[in-house]
């Protein structure tokens, strides 16, 4: 599923997944397991405003700068960026942006994006507070909409849960083969959902499946800014198998909005 970019302002060295030559790619079947980091983008000011932004383009602000900053020298401190082989991002500014902080202090890692990394198109929503008197119900339906299994519900012109997880599992697979050691920054409604579909591990997603406990809590956690899950992709059997989520690595207050 590659996806064609048109978005502006991107630097000049990014790759694209699709753009790779497969003899720099781990074959399918590598019987190591890559670790994918899974980070959300920092701040932006829509992000404090509480206003949905899906795929509107907006960029970090002040704070959300700082936090990509204060992750990437966390990373360095851990011993995670010496061992990160590539970094990939959504294409919008605020993913893009926050990668670029943590390749930085990557001294291996290429950086690469890849648009289905994106958020949620939430439609007619994007721009609006999470508060507005339209937008509120609208998105409460949804996710009620979800959890009862009908994830290819959608309303107001916005993109199912469906559509979401099938992009956000497809870019994950891609991430996976650069490498053993891969961060991929995306946005939290994506992480959130593709989270969900990883804990299923191929269960029909239906509301007893959605019902279990382990999903139950993703469903209802916060995803602060720049928070961080740990993945292991296994390429023998193509499954993914979940360390931790959405663990806040700063040790600052974030925003917890999944906008």
């Amino acid at each position: 599923m590659a996806i064609s970019l048109t978005v502006t302002g991107l630097c000049g060295n990014l790759l694209y997944p699709e753009d790779v030559d497969a003899d720099k790619m781990l074959p399918p079947g590598t019987s190591k397991p890559t670790r994918l980091i899974i980070v959300r983008h920092g701040e932006t000011s829509w992000n404090a405003e509480k206003r949905v932004q899906g795929q509107t383009d907006t960029k970090l602000n002040a704070a959300g700068q700082q936090q990509a900053l204060e992750l990437a020298d966390r990373f360095k401190k851990l011993g995670l960026a010496e061992t990160v082989d590539a970094v990939v991002s959504s294409d919008l500014s605020r993913a893009s942006d926050t990668a670029d902080a943590i390749a930085e202090v990557c001294p291996k890692a290429k950086r690469y994006v890849d648009a289905r990394l994106r958020e949620f198109d939430f439609g007619e929503h994007q721009g609006k507070l999470s508060s507005d008197p339209e937008v509120r119900p609208a998105r409460q339906t949804c996710v009620q909409e979800w959890k009862q299994g009908h994830l290819e519900y959608a309303s107001h012109g916005a993109e199912s849960a469906a559509n979401v997880i099938g992009r956000g599992l497809a870019a994950f697979r891609s991430a996976a083969r650069l490498g053993s050691s891969v961060v991929i920054v995306s946005h939290g409604g994506l992480i959130k959902w593709t989270a969900v579909a990883i804990e299923l591990a191929g269960e029909t997603p239906d509301h007893k499946a959605l019902s279990q406990p382990k999903v139950v809590s993703i469903v209802q956690s916060s995803l602060p800014n720049v928070c961080c899950s740990i993945v292991l992709y296994d390429h023998s059997v193509d499954a993914f198998r979940a360390q931790s989520w959405f663990e806040n690595l700063i040790g600052q207050t974030t925003r917890d909005d999944s906008g």
